[in-house]
C-alpha cells in the first residue's frame, strides 16, 4: 500500500490513511475521533494503570456523571460509561501505540510548477502519509521519527532521516498504521 518501493533509503508513505483500529475493551468506540476533545472547563484527570502507576490515558467526568477514556494522543476512546468500565479501556489500550507504526499527515507544500500530475501519483495539492514511530508523548505534544520501510521493527526503533517532528496534541495528522 504504498507509492513508492520499498527501498532502504526510503521512509513508506501512503496517499491513503488506514482507518484508525479500536480496542476490544468494553465501551470503545470503532473509529476514535481526534476532534472529539474535551470542552472548555471540563473536568479531566489522569488515569494511571493499577498494577505498575503507568500514565495510560486520560478520563473526562460526563455532565451525567460517566467518564469518557482518552488515550495518551488524546484521541476519544469511547462514550461516557462506568468508571471501572473506562478505566479499563484505557489499561487494555495501554502503551502499545508506543511500539506500533503510525501515518503522519504531511501536507503538501505549494505546487512549484503548473500541469497535471504524473500518472499514479497523488495530486500536488494532496496530503502524503509518512510512516513514523512515537519517539516521546507528552501532556500536549508527541514526538515522532520517520520509520523506515519493513525494517523498522527489526532494526531500531526510529531512524532520524530527516529529525524529529513535533506535533500538538490534540491531532488528526496522526492515524494507526495498520488498522
Amino acid at each position: 500500500m504504498t507509492d513508492q518501493p520499498d527501498e532502504p533509503d526510503q521512509p513508506e508513505r501512503s496517499a491513503v490513511p488506514a482507518a484508525p483500529g479500536c480496542s476490544t475493551a468494553p465501551g470503545c468506540s470503532a473509529v476514535p475521533d481526534a476532534s472529539a476533545v474535551p470542552a472548555e472547563g471540563a473536568v479531566v484527570f489522569d488515569h494511571l494503570r493499577a498494577e505498575d502507576g503507568e500514565h495510560v490515558g486520560y478520563l473526562e467526568i460526563a455532565d451525567d456523571g460517566g467518564f469518557i477514556p482518552y488515550d495518551l494522543l488524546r484521541r476519544r476512546r469511547g462514550d461516557a460509561m462506568e468508571l471501572d468500565e473506562a478505566e479499563a479501556v484505557l489499561d487494555e489500550i495501554g502503551l502499545r501505540m508506543l511500539a506500533e507504526d503510525w501515518l503522519l499527515r504531511e501536507d503538501a507544500p505549494e505546487a512549484v510548477g503548473e500541469g497535471p500530475a504524473r500518472a499514479g501519483e497523488p495530486a500536488p495539492d494532496a496530503p502524503t502519509w509518512t510512516r513514523v514511530r512515537i519517539r516521546e508523548i507528552g501532556r500536549d505534544r508527541v514526538v515522532v521519527g520517520r520509520a523506515m520501510g519493513s525494517t523498522s521493527a527489526h532494526v531500531a526503533k526510529t531512524i532520524d532521516l530527516a529529525g524529529s517532528i513535533e506535533v500538538p496534541l490534540p491531532t488528526d495528522r496522526l492515524r494507526p498504521a495498520d488498522g
